[in-house]
């Protein structure tokens, strides 16, 4: 499966590194360049640096192909955002990593329902 993990944190770094040893085809879309260049050098993964709140980005990064898009670096709005475009573009399973406790709450059902978490 195509899968694309936005951030690569602790946790998108876990997570694209469990991924890449199943055998999926894994993306990290990483803002900080330096990052992007770490993770590159010691995963077998693909890694596009940008802006994932960026359609063209998501683009990049193969959003038309993938199955599955995690959204889990620290900012909730970046998550939500790579999460709604991705939607957009019917990518089947989303993952999305929420910090905030009001978007977390009821208050935030509608946001989360929009992005499919």
């Amino acid at each position: 499966m195509h899968v694309i993990i936005v951030g690569a944190g602790e946790v998108g770094w876990y997570l694209a590194e469990r991924l890449a040893s199943e055998r999926h085809d894994v993306v990290v879309v990483e803002h900080d360049t330096t990052i992007g260049a770490r993770i590159s050098e010691a995963l077998d993964v693909q890694v596009v640096v940008g802006n994932a709140c960026h359609p063209s980005v998501l683009v990049a990064a193969g959003v038309d192909r993938a199955g599955l898009l995690a959204g889990v670096t620290q900012s909730d709005e970046v998550n939500l955002i790579a999460c709604l475009i991705a939607k957009q573009h019917d990518v089947a399973h989303t993952v999305v990593r929420i910090q905030a406790p009001e978007l977390r709450a009821e208050s935030g059902n509608a946001v989360r329902t929009a992005v499919g978490a």
